[in-house]
């Protein structure tokens, strides 16, 4: 997710993402939290710390995406 201000945090890969990502994220069975509204764990945020930043977790998980070949539709409303 691209989004300047984040509003969830995907606990399970470790990325910042936006409202509606987190519920694309949801339906594959994610753990998402919002940011504003919920407290962190201790290990949540070591677990956070340890992936990186969006960018490093995105070389992992995006390196197969191709983006000639597979359509990836950003969320629109999206700042």
């Amino acid at each position: 997710c691209k989004t300047k201000i984040p509003q969830c945090v995907n606990l399970t890969i470790g990325t910042f993402v936006c409202m509606p990502c987190s519920g694309v994220l949801r339906e594959h069975s994610h753990r998402l939290k919002g940011i504003g509204a919920s407290s962190f764990s201790q290990q949540e945020v070591d677990k956070m710390k340890s992936f990186g930043n969006n960018d490093e977790v995105n070389k992992i998980w995006m390196a197969r995406y191709n983006p000639r070949t597979e359509r990836l539709k950003q969320p629109t409303n999206n700042q």
